[in-house]
């Protein structure tokens, strides 16, 4: 089944491909809104003996007729056109005319070189004391011999619209030259806003009507799709058809650069592939795209799959799989040796450092070995290929030394050049990064062998921002280049890509942003090439203009701050007044879709120890190993009494003389207190021989708010703020420290003991969706709970999703199997009759 849906009609095509010039709106458009372009409003000229006119044209839209430009010598009212017109699907007309009287020349024209948004260059030259005509297209050249040419020209020049001549066909116009003896006047035609036209020395020569500026283009982002998945989905880019390829469980779809059309097939057989990540790649050649998942799927279950893309067929390419998930790895296509490469990338709590190859036609995953420089394990690097060179350059990233994800990572700024042929490393560069911390997207550009272009953005920022950078290979200087693209990064799954279309000359930028449920939604962006900064976007800017810019733009975060306020509130209200009749229609999502926010002046424990100052500034990096030690045992003593100053000393300096202990102690404490004043309403006391923290409402710590919940009436707030606190994962999850065991199993054994009581009480008031999350609370510490999992079953199927509890009954019972070497000894059907 083939569903074609049109996205834009007419011409408003792809003008994201020309980073200056001018575009005429045309017969498409109320002719008052058609464009009107006179070179010369000021002053006009003279010429004599001989003058040139050389420009560039793209045709935007064929089906038409119209006039390009018009000379009118103001002297004599003689008139001279050059005019467009469609013959048929395989050729059209440059047609040279005097005005009323004769058509000079017919030049025929294939569609196929005005197509794809072309560029044509056009010369005409008037030899006034020869009384000829040169008119040169693409080179080519034709002669006019006799067409009645006055000795001087003094000419009005008009592109577009101009005097009754109203038919003007759909074009783009650029470096405008206009030439004789002894002067040049050039038009680069780079102005951002305004109805001013400059020349290349920024005076004002002409006026435009209803102008398109081409170069906003070269520096705004423009969206041109959505597309919205309820399954799990991917999305990728096949150049040889100049199409962008969305993908889910059960359809493709390919939007046409060309024509922005969207194509939706879909699939003629199941895919064979149980999506996770929509990872893919494509290879154009066999004109096939692959789908891929490295792990977290059963055993034997098919992994890699290719669809066929003419008649959307799936086939199973492999079963082979990976030990450990790679969140955020690399990938490159090697066309010729038909294999995947894929680098870096995190799961299991490592990060990866290994190059993994995939061939095709053997169909397993080997480890490829270089010499050279060793490249860090890492994840959420980039990676570009120079095809010419068979070379691959990864860049930056996070991660560290040992790849163990639980000491903590670092951010990378480094290059490195990778020689598949020589099987060598070579490190170029490393950069010492001053601004904010950014990532680079999984796939960067490489145009040629002196610099890439990477998208970056901070992805610790929940509400995050794209931005292209242009980075020299030489020494890693960088430019920042158009505006920015907005991501919500608050998913592992949730990703961006950059591509390049070679023909089109423009960037694309697709955004992938992932639910809770699964579902997902891709937003798709274009910038033209060469792409511009924000200074060469503003060239002819006047004060006036730049006051008008800031003033919409307040006004823009105005209206944009107060939408989201609604939406915020809207979306609050409604699940405010939620009843117990609407709670059978919830949907719920595959994990908790608990939305936490790290606040200023806190101190987290569960999940990753992290501290924030008063500014919201995370200061963990602060506390060394020793250091973190010696406040996590008073703060974990500070529940209760306090830790005597023996006890502390022996913990932290078993083997030393108590003069040396001392010394140690008062330098540890010293730092500690410095650290902490940081922070307000925290204090580290010494009382009565006991070291002890309080804290006063100012300062939160996660820890101590979980010891008052759990000792607090069990209603529906402490249900909201224990889940709060719990989501963010596993009591000091990365700390090793035995000396900390017993705090750790302490809370541990709190959380088993408590949570199921909460559990309880969640479902017998049927609700349902508290209940949910409790239960994948408490797997975090008791991943084979049983009663969590007979609540968490019984919950989702009261609320109709009784699909969803299926697969989590798998994958408890694959666990349990895994632990106790046996089969789980209730069946899905007995779990929802149990009483």
């Amino acid at each position: 089944m083939k569903l074609y849906l049109s996205i834009f009609f007419g011409v408003i095509f792809t003008l994201s491909c020309y980073a200056q010039g001018l575009q005429f709106q045309g017969n498409d458009k109320l002719i008052e809104d058609r464009t009107s372009y006179s070179v010369f409003d000021k002053e006009i000229p003279t010429f004599k003996n001989s003058f040139s006119i050389r420009f560039e044209i793209s045709i935007l839209q064929f089906n038409s007729f119209g006039y390009i430009f018009r000379l009118k010598d103001k002297d004599t009212n003689k008139t001279y056109n050059l005019t467009y017109t469609y013959k048929d699907d395989k050729n059209s007309f440059f047609k040279f005319n005097a005005e009323g009287i004769d058509n000079l020349i017919s030049i025929e024209l294939p569609n196929n070189i005005l197509g794809n948004h072309q560029w044509q260059t056009v010369s005409v030259t008037f030899l006034l004391n020869d009384n000829k005509l040169l008119i040169s297209i693409n080179d080519k050249e034709y002669t006019v011999n006799n067409p009645g040419l006055p000795k001087q020209f003094h000419p009005q020049i008009f592109f577009g619209k101009s005097d009754h001549i109203v038919d003007v066909p759909v074009f783009a116009l650029r470096n405008l030259e206009v030439e004789n003896d002894n002067k040049l006047l050039r038009f680069p035609l780079k102005e951002s806003d305004g109805e001013n036209v400059h020349d290349w020395q920024g005076k004002v020569i002409g006026h435009v009507s209803n102008p398109v500026w081409l170069i906003n283009t070269a520096y705004y982002w423009k969206h041109r799709y959505t597309y919205k998945s309820e399954t799990v989905g991917g999305v990728n880019y096949d150049e040889s058809k100049q199409n962008i390829l969305f993908f889910n469980t059960d359809s493709l779809s390919s939007f046409d650069l060309r024509t922005n059309n969207v194509l939706i097939k879909k699939y003629a057989n199941k895919l064979p592939v149980d999506i996770q990540l929509g990872t893919s790649f494509v290879d154009d050649k066999e004109d096939k795209l692959y789908i891929y998942e490295v792990n977290n799927l059963p055993i034997g279950n098919t992994t890699i799959a290719s669809l066929n893309l003419e008649n959307t067929t799936w086939k199973s390419v492999s079963t082979a799989y990976l030990p450990m998930q790679l969140h955020h790895h690399n990938g490159y296509y090697d066309t010729e040796n038909k294999r995947y490469i894929i680098f870096g990338g995190f799961g299991n709590q490592k990060y990866n450092k290994e190059f993994l190859s995939f061939n095709i036609e053997k169909s397993k995953w080997d480890t490829l070995i270089f010499n050279g420089d060793k490249i860090m394990p890492r994840y959420f690097s980039g990676m570009a290929s120079f095809k010419s060179k068979n070379q691959l350059f990864i860049f930056g990233g996070m991660g560290n030394e040992s790849g163990d994800q639980t000491i903590g990572r670092s951010y990378l700024y480094d290059l490195y050049q990778v020689d598949l042929d020589s099987k060598n490393i070579k490190k170029l560069w490393n950069l010492s990064w001053q601004p904010e911390n950014i990532v680079p997207t999984r796939n960067m550009i490489m145009l040629n062998d002196s610099c890439f272009y990477t998208l970056c953005y901070p992805e610790h920022k929940p509400n995050s921002y794209l931005q292209l950078y242009r980075f020299s290979l030489k020494n890693g200087s960088y430019t920042i280049l158009g505006d920015s693209i907005p991501i919500l990064s608050e998913k592992i799954p949730t990703n961006a890509n950059l591509y390049f279309n070679h023909k089109l000359k423009e960037f694309y930028c697709t955004v992938q942003e992932f639910q809770d449920n699964g579902s997902s939604v891709t937003r798709f962006y274009s910038l033209a090439y060469p792409s511009i900064n924000k200074t060469e976007l503003t060239t002819y800017s006047t004060p006036q203009s730049v006051i008008n810019t800031w003033f919409w733009l307040v006004i823009f975060l105005l209206l944009t701050g107060l939408f989201t306020t609604l939406i915020y509130y809207k979306k609050r209200n409604k699940k405010i007044q939620i009843t117990a009749s609407e709670k059978e229609e919830i949907s719920i999502p595959v994990k908790p879709n608990i939305e936490i926010k790290d606040k200023a002046n806190a101190i987290y424990l569960f999940g990753e120890f992290t501290v924030y100052d008063k500014n919201g500034r995370d200061i963990t990096y602060m506390f060394s190993a020793r250091l973190k030690q010696a406040f996590l045992l008073i703060l974990g003593h500070s529940l209760k009494d306090g830790i005597s100053s023996q006890q502390f000393s022996e913990a932290l300096w078993p083997d030393r003389s108590e003069f040396n202990v001392k010394n140690l102690r008062n330098v540890t404490l010293n730092h500690l207190r410095k650290i902490l004043s940081d922070l307000n309403g925290i204090d580290l006391l010494f009382d009565k021989g006991y070291f002890k923290i309080e804290l006063t409402d100012d300062c939160f710590c996660d820890c101590f708010l979980f010891e008052q919940l759990i000792h607090s009436e069990n209603n529906i707030k402490s249900n909201s703020q224990l889940i709060e606190v719990l989501i963010r994962g596993k009591f000091l999850k990365s700390s090793d420290d035995t000396q900390l065991d017993s705090f750790k199993e302490r809370i541990e054994a709190q959380i088993r003991s408590i949570l199921p009581i909460y559990i309880e009480k969640a479902y017998d008031s049927q609700n349902y969706i508290h209940t949910i999350h409790l239960s994948e609370v408490l797997f975090i510490t008791d991943p084979l709970n049983e009663k969590a999992l007979y609540y968490l079953i019984n919950s989702l199927n009261n609320l109709k999703q009784t699909e969803e509890a299926k697969k989590k009954y798998a994958l408890f019972a694959i666990e349990y199997k895994k632990e106790n070497k046996q089969d789980l000894p209730y069946t899905f059907s007995s779990i929802l009759k149990k009483d």
